[in-house]
């Protein structure tokens, strides 16, 4: 609660319960073959787990998540999963497709073990590149709601005024047209 002193949120009568969280960034665990990138993940499940005082067995990384989230769910409650370059595998790695069809089993495994997990989740953030309705991991999850080209979502993560006025020019002509406003209005808006 802390971080947000002088927001609006601060003052009002949120509950500031706490959830467990499982935080994943695909950036920073090691996925350089198929075979690393499951044995990364295992780990990362199991310290997890540790952190917390819930304990899973190794086993396919999809089946120890599934555990993790409901042995974090029976100890804490509700759980919040934050996924950070969840495409960083498949697109790091984009000109060798067999390797780029074994990082999608593994990951269409690892998601879709948690499609019958949503009463036990609080909240699941996805971060990545594409679009995940393009990539045929999730086709499991049909209850993922796109956010990321929403005006409610467009200061959710945070950017800097460089990175909006170089990567979304045409959008920001787009929006002087419909606010008829000039640059600098707009901008200051």
């Amino acid at each position: 609660k802390h971080l947000f002193e002088g927001t609006w949120i601060a003052g009002s009568d949120w509950q500031w319960q706490q959830h467990p969280i499982i935080y994943l960034s695909f950036a920073s665990i090691g996925h350089d073959t198929p075979e690393l990138l499951v044995r990364n993940l295992q780990n990362e499940l199991v310290t997890i787990g540790k952190q917390y005082g819930v304990e899973i067995a190794i086993d396919a990384p999809g089946t120890m998540l599934k555990a993790l989230i409901l042995g974090l769910f029976a100890a804490h409650g509700p759980v919040v999963m934050i996924v950070d370059e969840y495409d960083k595998p498949i697109v790091r790695n984009l000109t060798n497709s067999p390797q780029v069809n074994a990082f999608k089993e593994i990951f269409k495994g690892f998601y879709g073990s948690i499609k019958d997990l949503g009463d036990r989740m609080r909240f699941f953030f996805l971060t990545g590149v594409s679009s995940f309705t393009s990539v045929s991991i999730f086709s499991d999850l049909n209850h993922l709601n796109i956010i990321s080209s929403t005006l409610e979502a467009a200061t959710l993560c945070g950017y800097t005024q460089e990175e909006v006025e170089t990567n979304y020019s045409e959008y920001i002509q787009a929006a002087m047209k419909r606010n008829k406003m000039n640059k600098e209005q707009l901008l200051e808006k």
